[in-house]
């Protein structure tokens, strides 16, 4: 697992793989990540994947004083 540290010390967990040209991989609500291993797994080939795990997702911290709405996941 990866991690990058966001505000207030938050851990949100990426996979990142392959290089090149940049692809992102973002999930939507109640989602994570693994829903891309397969296209992480295939684009990396030619490409950087990175797929993210929103805040209270997936393996990214999950705080219980955070609003999880989709404006603040932007």
């Amino acid at each position: 697992m990866v991690f990058v540290e966001i505000d207030k010390g938050y851990k949100i967990n990426y996979i990142e793989k392959g290089t090149g040209k940049n692809i992102v991989f973002i999930h939507g609500f109640l989602g994570s990540s693994w829903l891309f291993e397969a296209q992480v797994e295939h684009f990396s080939e030619n490409y950087r994947t990175i797929a993210i795990d929103h805040l209270g997702h997936g393996k990214s911290d999950k705080p219980e004083s955070e609003s999880y709405e989709l404006v603040e996941l932007a």
